[in-house]
């Protein structure tokens, strides 16, 4: 999958979210929040109603973590808001996204995002090696 795939997985995504909200636009607005925190506090997360994650916040010491730990923890936070959010109104409102259609978007995102960052930790680790080796030729 690559960075034309994944531009259009999130269009597509966005597409789906704006038609979801136009659908609700009659209904009347919903002042509720879901939010969770993960990591000891260190990611947290706050969804609205309509769906969007509002705020996502990452304690400067999470930034420690690494990739793929730091996105786990981040999907972990956003999903747990939203359940809390499910929670607090169990029919929610009519036209609300599928959470499993969203999930599986966004597990897809996640999955490429570490491959790709896998790929590019490699060829850093290359570049580096031949740096060391001063192995720098020019093209």
């Amino acid at each position: 999958m690559g960075a034309a795939a994944i531009a259009q997985l999130l269009e597509q995504t966005r597409r789906s979210l704006q038609e979801m909200r136009a659908d609700r636009d009659d209904l009347p607005e919903i002042e509720a929040r879901g939010e969770a925190e993960t990591a000891g506090g260190l990611v947290r997360a706050v969804v609205t109603p309509e769906a969007h994650l509002e705020v996502l916040y990452l304690d400067p010491r999470a930034m420690r973590m690494d990739s793929l730990a730091l996105s786990e923890e981040i999907v972990r936070a956003v999903n747990a808001a939203a359940d809390e959010l499910r929670a607090q109104h169990p029919q929610g409102p009519a036209g609300a996204p599928d959470p499993q259609a969203l999930a599986e978007q966004l597990e897809q995102v996640q999955e490429e995002s570490v491959r790709r960052m896998a790929v590019f930790s490699t060829a850093m680790a290359d570049v580096l090696d031949r740096l060391a080796q001063g192995d720098g030729r020019r093209g």
